[in-house]
């Protein structure tokens, strides 16, 4: 089977995926049946990270998208398509949500959706040219501090006149805007570029459903996707290293933290060690507070990332480029999945 077939045949099995039986019995024995083949692979072809990546998107995404991996492993059981599949969430999920840094990742062309339909989307790409409004327009929103530290910002000081010079300097910290959903994944130049973005939101559409109603490449610079963080905390999201994950209380979310994650970047500016993140904004104010559905996206990815056996990996890649100098003479390292991530950083 050509890749073009393969794209075209994963693209109709996602759009239909909402159409099958979701009763329960059915739906766990399609999960059953995909860890069982997964399982089978790792009898037959050894330890490497092909079924433990597979294995770890089944276990954290969303009902609809566990569906489509499920789906697609009962459809093509196959070594080469399994190893295919896992590639392709490598190269169009994880490695661009990893190394972002407003770089292009080069990657697959999903099989999980019709890129024709994604593009058609992307009118143009974001601008780095609207950072400047949209960190004013969220530091207004988050009053002017860090929304996990409480730390204010300290590019805006005269946004706090009642408290002494001492106490400001003692509380401040410089600001970043970060985004949930990396702003690389928005940014394209050349056509080779649009359609590495237009092959990563296909499969994030197709793995994470509820995101179309939300976001799409040409819009990731809106207050949805975007928040008030000191320097050190918008570096640890950026590398998968803290999440927030969803509470039943509207707008708040416990702070999820992953190996080497320093341990005094959560302290607040009251000196207490931040545990939850709870969105609010001033009064009157009419910007729309980060969304539910793209935090609960990356926290899935974070969790995903983890379990998926690379992470270890992709960080010392891009921790240390040279890296690169020390492949092994007999080929034991696998260039093919170094090499998108170096393309990125």
């Amino acid at each position: 089977m050509t890749l073009s077939q393969l794209t075209q045949e994963l693209s109709d099995l996602s759009d239909s995926i909402s159409s099958l039986s979701s009763d329960p019995a059915s739906v766990c024995e399609e999960e059953k049946e995909a860890r069982e083949i997964l399982s089978q692979y790792c009898l037959s072809y050894g330890t490497d990270c092909t079924a433990k990546t597979i294995q770890s998107f089944i276990d954290f995404l969303p009902a609809l998208g566990k569906r489509t991996i499920c789906q697609y492993i009962i459809e093509h059981p196959e070594m080469t398509s399994l190893k295919e599949l896992s590639h392709h969430l490598f190269t169009a999920v994880l490695a661009p949500m990893r190394a972002c840094g407003g770089q292009n990742q080069t990657v697959t062309p999903s099989p999980f959706g019709r890129p024709d339909d994604v593009a058609q989307e992307m009118v143009e790409s974001s601008s780095q040219n609207d950072q400047q409004n949209l960190k004013k327009i969220c530091l207004e929103r988050d009053n002017y501090r860090c929304v996990v530290t409480d730390h204010y910002a300290a590019e805006c000081r005269d946004k706090f006149p009642d408290i002494s010079d001492e106490e400001y300097d003692d509380g401040m910290y410089p600001t970043n805007l970060s985004h949930i959903i990396p702003f690389a994944l928005g940014v394209y130049e050349t056509r080779e570029q649009e359609n590495d973005v237009v092959n990563i939101w296909t499969t994030l559409s197709a793995l994470f459903p509820d995101l179309e109603d939300v976001i799409k490449p040409d819009l990731i610079n809106e207050p949805t996707n975007t928040m008030i963080m000191i320097p050190i905390l918008n570096e640890l999201w950026g590398k998968l290293k803290l999440a927030f994950e969803s509470t039943n209380e509207e707008h708040t979310y416990k702070i999820k933290t992953y190996p080497r994650f320093p341990r005094n970047a959560l302290r607040k500016r009251s000196h207490g060690r931040a545990e939850y993140v709870r969105f609010s904004k001033p009064h009157g104010n009419r910007t729309q507070l980060p969304s539910r559905v793209l935090l609960e996206t990356h926290a899935a990815i974070a969790q995903i990332y983890h379990a998926s056996g690379r992470a270890e990996t992709i960080d010392h890649i891009l921790e240390d480029r040279e890296s690169l100098r020390q492949l092994s003479a007999d080929g034991s390292t696998d260039i093919q999945q170094i090499l998108p991530i170096l393309i990125r950083v």
